[in-house]
């Protein structure tokens, strides 16, 4: 079949392609839906499988995926709502917002790059957030042209 169709390939074993083995263990996808079938064949090494499978059921992986994206939805919806420690400016907004959607998206990069959005913006809000204890004053976003 794949001679009749170019680029076509077709997993042999039932479920294998819904459990994404070959892709997951390449580091190519992250996660697959595994079976019983797709997932012990993997890690044996049997047929379909040329080499045993050793980054299938990675529960770090899974775990780590969990709470980023948990903190990243926290965090898109306080870009959303304006209000993450105090009321926030504009730009706070669109870095929580940014931040949470690079946490949601699973990856080391994305995941270090939304955390150090966060951590600035997470700053920048404690600093106005003692400026507005400190003097009475409201803090973050303007409103009707006035702080």
């Amino acid at each position: 079949m794949g001679k009749a169709i170019p680029g076509l390939s077709v997993q042999t074993l039932p479920g294998a392609g819904i459990a994404n083995a070959h892709g997951v263990d390449a580091g190519k996808a992250d996660i697959g839906f595994g079976n019983s079938t797709s997932t012990v064949e993997g890690l044996a090494g049997r047929a379909p499988f040329p080499k045993v499978l050793t980054n299938v059921c990675n529960l770090a992986t899974i775990i780590w995926s969990s709470i980023t994206a948990s903190i990243g939805v926290i965090l898109f919806a306080a870009g959303l709502h304006g209000y993450l420690l105090t009321a926030s400016r504009y730009w706070h907004s669109i870095g929580l917002a940014v931040a949470g959607v690079l946490l949601i998206e699973p990856g080391l990069k994305t995941d270090l790059i939304g955390a150090a959005i966060a951590v600035v913006i997470i700053i920048l809000q404690l600093t106005d957030r003692r400026k507005q204890l400190g003097t009475g004053a409201p803090a973050g976003r303007r409103r009707c042209g006035r702080r």
